[in-house]
């Protein structure tokens, strides 16, 4: 469904515990928290995405 950021991010977790912590994982993440303007959520996993691969560039924008 479009616009389910909630469930997307459902999805995303369940990922994150059958795959390990990726940078991409986290940083979709952070950008459905913040589609939910839940900019404090974002922020951290932005971080944490740049925390696993520090050239992660889609993250380093975003936490800007």
């Amino acid at each position: 469904m479009k616009g389910d950021y909630g469930g997307a991010v459902t999805c995303y977790e369940e990922a994150l515990a059958i795959e390990g912590p990726q940078a991409v994982i986290f940083s979709y993440i952070g950008e459905c928290f913040e589609k939910m303007e839940r900019y404090e959520q974002a922020l951290i996993h932005y971080d944490q995405a740049i925390a696993l691969d520090p050239n992660w560039v889609d993250a380093r924008w975003a936490a800007w």
